[in-house]
């Protein structure tokens, strides 16, 4: 399981309320990773205040194809 999935995400909305920056972290190894992390920007926005911070970070630079 990974935090993606659908059944984490009514646990994760929780975190946002109090947080003051949030990292968004994608696999550049899968175009859908990529595709999905608009998804996770506007709930963050939906459920967070209007001044938290949203980094992104792409991950497994090192994995080969």
């Amino acid at each position: 399981m990974y935090a993606g999935q659908q059944s984490f995400r009514q646990i994760v909305k929780s975190f946002y309320k109090n947080a003051i920056a949030v990292l968004v972290v994608y696999d550049i190894t899968d175009v859908n990773s990529f595709q999905l992390l608009q998804n996770w920007i506007d709930e963050i926005k939906c459920n967070s205040h209007q001044d938290i911070i949203i980094g992104i970070i792409g991950n497994k630079l090192d994995m080969n194809e």
